[in-house]
């Protein structure tokens, strides 16, 4: 198991860092797929779209990012509420399993003026990822493009109080 690396500061990521971010992972030893070169490519048009991304960061090292923001969800009883919705998530493969991307996780949720968090994770090991931050999956909010469930973490809710709504 890995030691556990605990970020010194959460802050908004520059276009620079970013790009600095990419060109280092890209002549790293560290391979990454053409899956995580498309989340990385969605995440750059969104910086250079103005949105916002957060990262997590070590001596001045950026180590992951997250892009999170308020949505309009519908519910199965077809109310229209607003919730946070965590978008994107990344850490540099080096510093994955040592605690970097549920630090962003636990920030977002900080962040959340909202009684839910949500996410559509892509693939297993990011919904294995959510399930141990707390997320949970859900049948409240609809079912997203692809007709899954999407995972819903209860900031204001106890789990019976949850599954009641």
């Amino acid at each position: 198991m890995r030691p556990t690396i605990h970020t010194e500061k959460i802050r908004p990521v520059t276009l620079e860092e970013f790009l600095d971010f990419r060109y280092a992972l890209s002549v790293s030893s560290v391979g990454i797929g053409a899956n995580e070169q498309g989340i990385l490519t969605a995440m750059e048009d969104s910086i250079r779209n103005g949105e916002i991304l957060y990262g997590a960061f070590v001596n001045g090292q950026l180590l992951g990012m997250v892009e999170y923001s308020e949505e309009i969800f519908c519910t199965n009883s077809q109310d229209h509420v607003k919730e946070l919705l965590i978008g994107t998530i990344f850490v540099h493969p080096q510093y994955r399993d040592q605690g970097t991307g549920k630090e962003l996780v636990n920030f977002v949720l900080e962040q959340a003026n909202t009684d839910y968090v949500l996410t559509d994770p892509i693939d297993r090991r990011a919904e294995s990822f959510f399930l141990q931050c707390g997320f949970t999956q859900n049948e409240i909010f609809d079912k997203d493009q692809v007709g899954t469930w999407m995972m819903v973490h209860s900031k204001a809710h106890t789990r019976e109080q949850f599954n009641r709504i």
